[in-house]
């Protein structure tokens, strides 16, 4: 099972790494907490390589597990920078494990570049070029097909898959169309291959995402709690509270007469 995890950080870490630098930060976040100061400077870091442009070929990916629940995880491999040239490098991980939501995340790491030496053929592990396609299914059976990444940004389903679920498809029993559509709109807009947004366009998509009727905003409350969508559960919570308050100030207002 470990050996699993491994491999699948491994390959999500340096997709992310090659194509979305800004947001490989969060494999180092524990947690919700995204302004420490280590953060901050990981996330410079990263930035100030460069690497959008680049090719990586892993060709080792070994995994240990540690007393504590940990994993160490070795990579071995080439990265062709933009210059053209290929380089040896090898860079291993310690991820400690999260005991609230059964994830990992990356503890330290250690990246160096190796001289490279002729050697034997070695079979290279394919980095991910096209997201694998997960199959959902609503209560009455309608069919929905998300990334891999956006059906991640549940922990019930992120759960479920790295326990070795074998079919790349499952029903969610209790939720209908429309609620899941929900679900998952939500989800796409903010998995972290689509967060290219400002902080200012988020907000303002947000505000309209909001704008459903009370039944179907209660349905997604309970949707997002069982799936486990943090962010949409905050979201719609505090849309909710406002509906309340607004509520109980009108039925105030017609009672003072005011």
């Amino acid at each position: 099972m470990f050996f699993q995890v491994g491999q699948a950080f491994v390959g999500w870490y340096y997709y992310y790494l090659l194509n979305f630098p800004e947001v490989v930060h969060r494999f180092y976040q524990k947690g919700t907490n995204k302004n420490t100061r280590r953060i901050r400077e990981i996330k410079k870091k990263i930035a100030s390589r460069d690497y959008i442009g680049c090719i990586a070929e892993i060709e080792v990916v070994d995994t240990q597990e540690s007393p504590d629940g940990g994993l160490q995880v070795f990579v071995n491999g080439h990265i062709t920078g933009k210059d053209r040239v290929r380089r040896r490098f090898t860079q291993t991980f310690f991820l400690l494990r999260l005991v609230e939501n059964k994830g990992y995340f990356v503890y330290n790491d250690i990246f160096c570049y190796v001289e490279d030496s002729a050697s034997a053929a070695q079979q290279v592990l394919p980095l991910p070029d096209q997201v694998k396609n997960i199959t959902l299914w609503s209560s009455e059976g309608q069919e929905f097909k998300v990334d891999e990444e956006v059906a991640w940004m549940s922990e019930t389903l992120r759960d479920m898959f790295e326990e070795g679920c074998e079919d790349d498809c499952t029903t969610l029993h209790g939720i209908d169309s429309g609620t899941l559509n929900s679900v998952l709109e939500y989800c796409k807009k903010h998995c972290p291959a689509n967060m290219g947004d400002n902080e200012e366009e988020l907000k303002q998509w947000e505000e309209e995402f909001v704008k459903m009727e009370d039944h179907h905003l209660f349905e997604v409350i309970v949707a997002a709690k069982h799936m486990k969508v943090k962010g949409l559960i905050d979201l719609l919570i505090k849309e909710a509270a406002e509906r309340v308050k607004d509520l109980i100030l009108a039925k105030m207002h017609r009672y003072l007469d005011l």
